[in-house]
Parts: C-alpha cells; structure tokens; sequence
C-alpha cells in the first residue's frame, strides 16, 4: 500500500487566514484574505472561490463535512464563537490541519461569521517526530492515533519509523481497521478482530475501562502461528484521541504453553519426581515432591514429612543405601 506524502507546508510565520461567512447551510462565504489562498495552493481568490462554488463547507475535506457543521451549529447555539480544527482541501488533492476561531454578530442580513485558520501541519509533523522516537524503542507492530470525533487515523508502522517514513494517514478509520484487521491473521480471528477494532465498539469498551485487549493470531511464512496483542486506550479521553497497538507476544505464549507443558509432564510421570538439598553438615533431605511421586510409593504427603524427616536415605531400602 502506497503511503501518502505529507503536504508542504507554505505557511508565513505569524501569519493567519481570515474567511467570512455567513451562518447558513454550506456556509456562504462573504469574503477571504490572500494568505489563506496561498496557503491552499491557489492562484488568486477568483480561482479558489470558483473551486468552492461560494460555499466554505466545500473547503473541508468531505469526511469531515457532517462534523464541522455540528461543530459550529453546537457551538453558537450556546455562545457567540467556536474553535475546533480539521482539514481543508489543496488545490494539488492534499489536505492541510487547520485550527480555525470564529465569532459570531447579527446584521440585517442574517449571522455573519469571521473567523481565523492558522495551519497546524508543522505542529503535527513535529508531533509525529516525537512519536517515531517512541515507537522504535518498543516492540509494537505498529502505534495507531485515532481521533474519534472526526475518523482522522494515523498508522505509525515499527519498521518503517526506524528508516523515517511518514505515517500511513486518513480520515476512514473503519475502514482502514478493517485492513489492519486481515494483515496475514488467521481466517477464523478476522471477523472478531474488525468487530474488536470499530469506533462504535471502541467507544462502548473504554466507556467504563481504562484499557481494552485482545489476543489474536497471525500466519507465519513458515506455517507456524505468531500472537499479537491489540490494546486500546484513551490518550485524550475529552478530546477522543485514541491509541492502538499490536504487540507480538509470540515468545511470551510458547513460554507459558511450555510451563505448563512441563507441569503436566511432571504430575503424569510414571515414575514421580523428587527434589532434595544436601549442604557440607547434613544429609540429603527431600525439599520437593511430585503427586505422582506420592502416588507410586503409596504414602501421603503427612507421612512424607514423618517418614523423610532426618534424611531421604530413609526412604531407601537398606540394602541400598551404600
């Protein structure tokens, strides 16, 4: 899968982009300084206020359209401004992060709306620096950040932040957790994987919990099975931002599976297991015993302790003691 680019940043230093509009469905736009045209890419506001078809809700990419309109009905229905970020559109199909503040008056042609954008693209990326840093040093498959008001998803990939690639990046994080789900799992853990892995689902099982996970497993070329862990939390729990990990913990399953393994070895023993100590001024003496052990010779575990109690050579026949 191609990763995308990350889009240039053109931003001027303390510079800001400056829209009015008009508080009506798609929001009429009224007006639009220079900087933020520059900013998108545009030649002149002729050309970007064409692509817009003279509505500013055209300028959100169309994931977060619904949003950003309950965002700003929600907002002035209890003050006179709002704040909130998203992403507009490029003229060259990127998108650029943006955190926009609005207020609010009536005229007597109905509310106007003048708001700021500032780019927050050069904000994110050093975000981004800092999380690379953090996932090379773990042994995750991949970090995943979600934003869950606006479906916003950035996929860190272990092996890839070592060489310094960019994030797989969008705006369908169910769909792109669907993806994520069928990377080489084993067919039967497909289905409860993408169920495990939907916003909705996410949202129910961190409602009441700190974190949530799930084992689920994954083919290797080999033929053998690896176990990956999935763990979900809130990194921000007011503001919705989620992370997502996988975890190989392939080493730690066979390691228990071997325990116990060896447990069950040890207790169906035909013939039982005894562990004794000897120091330089005493004898052997019994320290552990198996069930199995007790099982063959017949004697309980109250009489072990009597019978053993000076030496394990007790135990042995006298004719064999030597």
């Amino acid at each position: 899968m191609k990763r995308p680019e990350l889009p240039q940043s053109t931003e001027e230093p303390g510079s800001y982009g400056i829209i009015i509009l008009r508080n009506e469905p798609g929001y009429p736009l009224e007006g639009v300084n220079d900087y933020l045209v520059r900013l998108l890419g545009y030649r002149d506001k002729a050309e970007y206020l064409e692509s817009l078809e003279g509505h500013m809700l055209n300028a959100v990419i169309p994931e977060q359209r619904q949003w950003v309109t309950e965002q700003i009905q929600e907002q002035l229905a209890q003050k006179s401004s709002y704040s909130f970020e998203c992403s507009l559109c490029c003229k060259n199909g990127s998108y650029i992060a943006i955190s926009t503040y609005g207020t609010s008056v009536e005229s007597t042609s109905g509310t106007v709306v003048t708001a700021i954008v500032r780019s927050v693209s050069d904000e994110r990326k050093l975000a981004q620096d800092a999380v690379f840093q953090s996932v090379v040093s773990t042994n995750y498959d991949y970090i995943v950040y979600i934003n869950g008001r606006t479906n916003h998803y950035s996929v860190f990939y272990t092996d890839e932040c070592i060489i310094g690639k960019p994030p797989l990046s969008g705006d369908d994080f169910d769909s792109m957790g669907e993806i994520l789900a069928k990377e080489n799992l084993v067919e039967e853990d497909i289905p409860l994987t993408i169920y495990n892995t939907k916003l909705v689902h996410i949202r129910e099982y961190l409602a009441n919990q700190e974190k949530f996970e799930f084992i689920c497993r994954e083919k290797c070329p080999s033929g053998g099975l690896n176990y990956k862990k999935i763990t979900l939390y809130y990194l921000d729990r007011e503001n919705q931002i989620i992370v997502m990990t996988r975890e190989d913990i392939t080493e730690s399953i066979h390691h228990e599976q071997q325990r116990k393994q060896s447990d069950e070895l040890i207790e169906n023993l035909p013939a039982g297991v005894v562990i004794m100590k000897k120091t330089e001024d005493s004898p052997l003496h019994p320290i552990y015993w198996s069930e199995s052990f007790l099982r063959m010779c017949h004697i309980t575990e109250e009489r072990m302790d009597l019978f053993y109690m000076e030496s394990a050579y007790d135990g042995v026949h006298p004719d064999d003691r030597r």
